[in-house]
Formats: structure tokens, C-alpha cells, sequence
């Protein structure tokens, strides 16, 4: 890896773990609840409900399926 791509990975890391503000990873870090209509005693839903990711705001390609904004010299992508 060139010195450039060094220095870009690490103001990179810098900026989603050490600075405050929003980053790509507030993405998946949310406030875990229960799916109310869970059945533990069959397979069924997922367990969490993740109510906050289907009202994602975006950004979103043209066909609405979700990206993340990773910033920097990799913005926009998806994210499978």
C-alpha cells in the first residue's frame, strides 16, 4: 500500500471510531428491541425488530435500495 493509501485508511478509521459525529458506522449500531410478535417456541421472524433500518433516509441508489456513505476516498457503496 502506497504512503497516500495509508494515510487515506487511516483518516478513514480516525473518522468512524475516534471522532465524534456521524459515521458509516452509526449505520449499525442501534438500540436493540424485541420483535413483538416473536413465537420462541418456532421458527418465525428475526428476533430483533429493527424498526430504525427500514426507516433508513439514505442514501439510496435509483431503484431505493440502500447504500452506505463510507466518505473520504471511498464514499457512496453498497454494502451487501
Amino acid at each position: 500500500m502506497s504512503v497516500a493509501g495509508r494515510i487515506r485508511y487511516w483518516r478513514r478509521l480516525l473518522s468512524a471510531y475516534a471522532l465524534p459525529g456521524n459515521s458509516q458506522l452509526t449505520f449499525w449500531h442501534d438500540r436493540p428491541t424485541a420483535e413483538p410478535s416473536i413465537d420462541v417456541s418456532s421458527l418465525g421472524p428475526y428476533y430483533m425488530a429493527f424498526d430504525s433500518k427500514a426507516d433508513y433516509a439514505g442514501p439510496l441508489d435509483g431503484s431505493g435500495v440502500p447504500q452506505l456513505d463510507y466518505h473520504g476516498a471511498i464514499g457512496v457503496q453498497y454494502n451487501p
